[in-house]
């Protein structure tokens, strides 16, 4: 499977348009608790997507005329949520590098 991300730029870009980006922040609590991207969306999945959890996204409901971009603060761990939601059907990118 291709890995998909998008660059911090390129988000922003988006972001300035006004286009539709569902941004899935899956970092612990207390990294969130740090600092977030306004309207991002939260799930504390970090363990279970590193533990291989093919389930740790299920309760996200993605809207379809988004582009969905998942973070977290290396870029590693939102690589797996994005291929874990690609898996289900859903084109979801990794934001390069993290947070």
């Amino acid at each position: 499977m291709n890995e998909k991300t998008i660059t911090v730029d390129e988000l922003q870009k988006k972001l300035d348009k006004k286009e539709n980006v569902f941004i899935l922040d899956v970092r612990p609590m207390d990294q969130r608790n740090e600092w977030k991207i306004a309207d991002s969306v939260h799930v504390d999945a970090y363990k279970q997507l590193n533990a291989g959890d093919n389930t740790a996204l299920d309760i996200v409901k993605v809207p379809a005329d988004s582009t969905i971009v998942t973070v977290c603060a290396a870029g590693k761990t939102s690589l797996l949520a994005s291929k874990l939601l690609q898996r289900k059907g859903v084109p979801a990118y990794s934001l390069e590098g993290g947070m």
